[in-house]
């Protein structure tokens, strides 16, 4: 029997992947979280899945790369599973990097994602088709730093999601208690660590990760 959480903040999508895996009878659900911080909460209250489907983009509280990177340090036992409707490269090797097994576009049937959970308890990893990189790219990309999945603080992600709703620099400067000055300094940290030099490169970057919705 193979125990199988599932963390998403869509509740539609968690619902309906949960009523559908409820027919296979060698899978045991055993709960889901609504947001990364519950799911690190249930693990850590002894409820240990053998699998995580975990959600990727849930730019409004801990991402899905902050829950796999927390749970490859504490809990390196649980198989996660990125199921997200990311497709950017990037995405997929910052997952690859936290130790993912796996990644699924949430655009495939059920029973495909059965079959992958039962590939990666095999020991085997899966990757979307068109991810063409070679095992040893592989192996780099595990050992590669990610600044923007890694480094960018809550309040610098506060900044950008206040100038992803069209904020002025005064208004964000304003919103978060500080000055103008070090709203432009919080820029320009993201700036260097998505490897952008613009307002506009920046937002488009971390919309196509997931940092942003």
């Amino acid at each position: 029997m193979i125990s199988v959480m599932m963390c998403d903040d869509q509740e539609m999508v968690r619902n309906l992947i949960f009523t559908s895996l409820e027919k296979y009878t060698d899978l045991q659900l055993i709960g889901f979280a609504a947001s990364g911080e519950d799911c690190i909460q249930l693990i850590k209250e002894g409820i240990i899945p053998n699998v995580l489907l975990l959600d990727v983009s849930m730019p409004n509280g801990m991402s899905g790369y902050h829950v796999a990177k927390i749970l490859k340090k504490d809990f390196p036992q649980i198989n996660i599973i990125a199921l997200s409707m990311l497709t950017d490269n990037e995405a997929i090797k910052a997952m690859i990097h936290y130790g993912a097994k796996g990644f699924i576009l949430k655009m495939v049937s059920v029973k495909e994602i059965v079959r992958i959970i039962h590939l990666v308890m095999s020991g085997q990893n899966y990757y979307p088709p068109d991810f063409n990189f070679t095992v040893k790219e592989i192996a780099q990309i595990k050992t590669t730093k990610f600044d923007w999945a890694e480094y960018i603080s809550p309040r610098e992600l506060e900044a950008i999601h206040l100038f992803a709703a069209d904020n002025s620099i005064k208004q964000v400067a304003h919103k978060m208690g500080t000055s103008d000055s070090a709203v432009n300094k919080k820029m320009a940290n993201i700036f260097a660590k998505t490897k952008t030099g613009t307002r506009t490169g920046a937002l488009s970057f971390l919309k196509r990760v997931g940092l942003l919705p």
